[in-house]
């Protein structure tokens, strides 16, 4: 039970990190769904305003994990309870690894959103930026794939890796109509 507070606390971070960031820019949160990579929020009006708007929301995630990471911390600092420091040990290396695995340049991450953003702002075409978030998406689905699969075959463990990367395709393939 402690692995899923664990698990739900760096999920917390993450997402408020999306909301604060969303607060800061004026941008209003409608709702949240479930997509193939996780739990995606999606705005009242349906469109961020500009790319840098939708840029600065996409990093608040992984700056989420961070400063949560952080305010803990410094809770435990404070108030030097052996049982927040346990806390800390638990949650730390898993918010530090979901900030970071959303950063990977993935359609449907914060990295995918963030790639995309930074392409349309150099000027690049709509389409030309979605191709280039789709071929990196894909190179990631295949190194991970195959990192799953050696890890299968090697050792007889991570099929959850296995199972993440059927899910990202999934998705992806349903996003993208049967085409990828």
């Amino acid at each position: 039970m402690g692995e899923i507070a664990v698990l739900l606390l760096a999920i917390a971070f993450h997402g408020g990190g999306h909301v604060l960031a969303a607060r800061l820019c004026n941008v209003r949160m409608g709702r949240i769904c479930r997509s193939a990579t996780g739990l995606r929020l999606i705005t009242q009006d349906a469109l961020f305003p500009t790319y840098g708007v939708e840029l600065i929301i996409a990093l608040g995630g992984p700056c989420g994990n961070l400063l949560g990471n952080a305010l803990l911390y410094a809770v435990a600092w404070h108030l030097d309870a052996s049982i927040v420091w346990e806390v800390c040990r638990g949650v730390l290396p898993i918010s530090l690894f979901l900030g970071v695995w959303n950063l990977l340049p993935i359609e449907g991450f914060d990295g995918g959103r963030i790639l995309r953003c930074l392409l349309l702002q150099r000027g690049i075409t709509l389409r030309a930026a979605d191709r280039a978030l789709a071929f990196c998406s894909v190179i990631f689905f295949c190194l991970f794939w195959m990192l799953s699969m050696y890890l299968l075959l090697r050792t007889g463990r991570a099929f959850s890796l296995f199972w993440f990367c059927v899910q990202l395709f999934w998705g992806c393939w349903q996003r993208e109509g049967g085409r990828i």
